[in-house]
């Protein structure tokens, strides 16, 4: 190997290792997953030490960065109980600085397929200053939303992104799609 190869590849290896946090960098993140494994304990211990570990979990996220929160939005789902989690997805699309945060709140709402979340992603997320946010939003009603979504989806349509305007045209054709078949699966009546 020539020494210009030689200087290049150490180089290289040395920035991979200065890229690599330490175990202080990373303190944060590791209390997040000290976090969700309680949680993970105490969700057969009851109500109460689960509500605690939550209440845990959402000063770790009031506190955090966006790297903490983002974690916190995207790995919770895991280990909180359904009500809990969807405060604080509904807290993160609302109010969160970071669009990425938004985003991924955004996304994990997909999990609750009720009237409210599809109205909480319609007004919210759809109209999010962000477009990644708006994108996500679309996919999560093509997968939840319903027939009152359309008209919101179809402002998506006129948006300056290309990848929002996608979104909203998945999320539409799902709808109709849902919409038709359960027509198709109710009994006809007529007899």
């Amino acid at each position: 190997m020539s020494n210009d190869k030689s200087a290049a590849m150490t180089t290289k290896q040395s920035r991979v290792s200065d890229a690599i946090p330490s175990i202080d960098d990373l303190t944060s993140l590791i209390e997040v997953d000290a976090c969700f494994e309680d949680l993970r304990r105490t969700s057969q211990m009851g109500e109460l030490a689960a509500k605690s570990g939550c209440e845990h979990l959402a000063h770790l996220y009031n506190r955090g960065s966006e790297e903490v929160r983002y974690k916190i939005v995207a790995g919770s789902g895991l280990c909180m109980p359904p009500t809990e989690r969807r405060l604080l997805l509904e807290q993160a699309l609302r109010q969160d600085s970071s669009a990425l945060v938004r985003h991924e709140a955004a996304f994990a709402l997909s999990n609750f397929s009720d009237d409210e979340c599809g109205n909480l992603l319609c007004v919210v997320g759809l109209s999010d200053s962000n477009a990644l946010v708006r994108h996500e939003a679309a996919i999560a009603l093509m997968n939840v939303g319903g027939e009152r979504a359309i008209p919101y989806l179809a402002k998506g349509l006129l948006d300056d992104d290309v990848n929002v305007v996608l979104s909203c045209r998945l999320a539409i054709s799902s709808i109709y799609y849902r919409a038709r078949q359960t027509v198709r699966e109710q009994p006809d009546s007529s007899c």
